[in-house]
């Protein structure tokens, strides 16, 4: 199976199916796509992907990072960590 620097093939394509999935949820902030990539190469390429270990907590991530936020509250809340 080919490799890609330490990370399979299919690692990454499981990680790209994962981003769609994600991304594309209406909740998911679209502005944020990239961010997310990030998230996901820096925390997985290197050490691999595995759908059953990983996807709840990148969903939480996502969730917690990424979301639309009401018009009410503003784009940032919630987003910094002290």
């Amino acid at each position: 199976m080919g490799e890609r620097g330490n990370c399979q093939v299919d690692d990454l394509t499981a990680l790209e199916n994962v981003f769609n999935e994600i991304s594309n949820e209406p909740w998911f902030d679209s502005a944020f796509r990239y961010a997310f990539s990030q998230y996901l190469v820096e925390s997985f390429a290197s050490r691999g992907y595995d759908a059953n270990l990983h996807r709840d907590s990148i969903e939480e991530v996502a969730r917690t990072r990424y979301k639309l936020q009401s018009p009410n509250t503003g784009r940032l809340q919630g987003r910094i960590q002290l």
